[in-house]
């Protein structure tokens, strides 16, 4: 199930832009990604979002699942992008380190992830370790 949000709203992924500005066009198929980082981005608001569609097309098809189920309970709160490395519009690979701030049945918490990118026809998500 995917949540509306209105085009208006600030997007989820923390940039402080509008939603319609944002990651709205990515997740529709309007525009294209030109980092890594926009893609990570991009994958933070579907999760917000449960957007699982966008999740599933923006894997790479080396490493992306057959399908994908969320956790309704979690409700993500913040992104903090830590670091990025490579990932810009001329690179091939890039990788981005973030922090993803949930609240789950009152609990406060945060996951660290170091996501691998790669660029073929567009960025797509290749695979994360947790940091």
């Amino acid at each position: 199930m995917t949540h509306a949000i209105d085009d208006a709203a600030r997007c989820p992924c923390g940039t402080g832009l509008p939603f319609g500005e944002c990651c709205a066009p990515i997740q529709r198929g309007e525009r294209e990604t030109a980092t890594a980082e926009a893609l990570m981005r991009s994958r933070y608001t579907a999760f917000a979002l449960e957007d699982i569609d966008w999740l599933l097309a923006s894997w790479h098809a080396s490493t992306r699942p057959r399908s994908l189920e969320l956790d309704p309970g979690i409700r993500w709160l913040r992104l903090d992008v830590l670091d990025t490395i490579g990932g810009g519009p001329f690179d091939r690979e890039g990788t981005v380190a973030f922090e993803a701030h949930w609240l789950a049945e009152g609990t406060r918490g945060s996951m660290r992830e170091l996501s691998t990118f790669r660029r073929d026809a567009g960025w797509r998500y290749v695979g994360g370790d947790r940091i």
